[in-house]
């Protein structure tokens, strides 16, 4: 349940972000829709939507108590650690750290703790014996991490 809502809260801030840069990208520079960039738009936000999705459909399956649901419940979290470790990365690069800037490095940090141990609890014994999941689907998932990792990486370089 905790993944769902974190999942819906996710996904309602990335939507009422995109609309408060669009409405700011209007407003400010009397842009039409044709100097919209959707390349750019998806550049943005296809993680995060994606990532959200995956968290809600995989709370609502694992509820459900399917393997599925236990997969992308996995998928959601690891993909949640390495979120907040690169924001961490990249904060610290920046290095212009002020107090709110503090704030902000100490929630990505709680977020990668918390992230971190929900991934270890659901790789743990007891739900692997539970879900007992075919050498395929593994690899389905694992290559569909590793793709979302790698999107993720490339385009958080460039925002």
């Amino acid at each position: 349940i905790i993944q769902v809502v974190y999942g819906v809260t996710f996904i309602s801030f990335v939507i009422w972000s995109m609309k408060l840069g669009l409405s700011q990208f209007y407003e400010l520079s009397n842009n039409s829709w044709e100097n919209l960039s959707y390349f750019k738009l998806f550049k943005t936000y296809n993680f995060n939507i994606i990532w959200s999705l995956i968290g809600i459909i995989g709370g609502v399956k694992w509820f459900k108590n399917q393997k599925s649901g236990w997969l992308l419940s996995i998928l959601f979290w690891i993909l949640s650690s390495y979120s907040a470790t690169l924001f961490i990365i990249k904060l610290n690069y920046k290095k212009s750290l002020s107090n709110t800037d503090t704030d902000v490095s100490l929630l990505f940090y709680l977020i990668l703790i918390i992230s971190g141990l929900f991934s270890i609890i659901l790789l743990s014994k007891y739900f692997r014996k539970k879900y007992i999941v075919k050498r395929k689907s593994i690899l389905f998932y694992i290559s569909f991490l590793v793709l979302l990792m790698i999107s993720r990486f490339v385009f958080f370089l460039e925002i």
